[in-house]
């Protein structure tokens, strides 16, 4: 994949981002006046949910939306809008809830919604535990994110056996991403990394799934796409999806705290169980086990030990096992779409689009 191929999609990417944020934007203004207007009080709460969908993102699900309608066939930018904006308002719900579970600071570079509810719970006086508000104010507000999301699927300008299709699609996209996010938990929460072959089913159901496959099928149920599209969808989806995952844990790790928005030793203190940790704990000696069972998971590691653990994935080839993985299933991707049914320009934009994401630093 050439870099001049990555080059046009990242122009594609920028295209849409301008258009589709207008449009996000409008919508939430228009949820937020609505709910404004049965109290007044819900002001400030609907400006949660308009801060956490509008912090600057890379929108690589809505983007994918689009891509799948337009591959799949269909013709109006505006048809589809609607779906794309409700694949992103999902992620606005996955983000929120994730925070909490994951006690994260930062999301984007700027104070997760509990930490800014926290916040918001002091400086307006209130009593009580400020900390239980702000995990309370962000679960409600991935909630109401979940149910603007099923208002927009179901404000689709779609025929009745479009809309049944892309509904089907995305009753499971929400399922398996939920599903997903529970395999995490518990495997985060074990005493020693998860095992390997629990690792693939996390990245095939959150990121898989979620990130690349279903969001083109969506798409390509708007388009009244057959059977060939959404197979040739799925044999490229599933496997960039997992290398996407597999590259933002690298960078979850070894990247720059600038770049990414969030620390770069969070996933080590927050004991989450990705492709590398495992693949380390797997291949290292007794102390480096013992080492790894002790540092990761723990809030209060130090950074000499956290630069232990990045020592340990590295000299173990953990680290270039996972960038190799990354680099074969990035090429299984690429065979499938270049078997895929659809016009060869959205083979380049999409091919483009895995060759953007795995040389990126955030």
């Amino acid at each position: 994949m050439s870099a001049a191929s990555a080059g046009g999609f990242a122009e594609d990417l920028r295209g849409f981002q301008t258009r589709f944020d207008a449009w996000l934007a409008a919508f939430v203004a228009e949820r937020r006046a609505i709910a404004a207007a049965r109290d007044g009080g819900l002001d400030e709460f609907l400006s949660g949910v308009q801060d956490y969908a509008l912090r600057p993102g890379k929108r690589i699900r809505p983007f994918l939306v689009e891509a799948g309608y337009l591959a799949g066939g269909g013709a109006r930018y505006d048809d589809v809008m609607p779906v794309a904006a409700a694949a992103e308002m999902l992620h606005v719900f996955a983000l929120a809830h994730d925070d909490v579970m994951d006690r994260s600071d930062l999301r984007r570079g700027l104070p997760t919604a509990h930490r800014m509810w926290e916040a918001w719970h002091g400086k307006h006086g209130l009593r009580g535990d400020a900390a239980h508000f702000g995990v309370s104010a962000a679960l409600l507000i991935g909630d109401l994110a979940l149910a603007l999301s099923d208002t927009l699927i179901d404000s689709a300008r779609l025929d009745s056996e479009r809309r049944e299709a892309v509904r089907d699609v995305w009753n499971t996209m929400r399922e398996e991403v939920i599903e997903g996010q529970f395999l995490d938990v518990v495997a985060s929460s074990r005493p020693a990394p998860a095992p390997e072959q629990d690792i693939w089913s996390i990245l095939s159901l959150k990121s898989g799934k979620y990130t690349l496959e279903r969001p083109l099928h969506l798409g390509a149920a708007a388009a009244g796409a057959d059977d060939s599209v959404f197979a040739a969808f799925t044999s490229f989806g599933i496997p960039l999806g997992r290398a996407f995952q597999i590259q933002d844990d690298i960078l979850g790790l070894f990247g720059d705290e600038g770049a990414t928005g969030k620390p770069v030793d969070s996933d080590i203190r927050e004991g989450k169980s990705t492709l590398l940790i495992s693949r380390a704990y797997e291949t290292s000696d007794d102390a480096g086990r013992d080492l790894l069972r002790r540092v990761w998971g723990d809030d209060a590691a130090s950074p000499a030990d956290v630069e232990k653990v990045r020592e340990i994935v590295t000299s173990t080839g953990a680290r270039r096992y996972a960038e190799q993985t990354a680099e074969r299933l990035v090429r299984e991707a690429l065979d499938a779409l270049a078997a895929a049914r659809i016009g060869a320009d959205w083979r380049e934009t999409l091919g483009g689009m895995a060759h953007f994401r795995l040389t990126r630093a955030s």
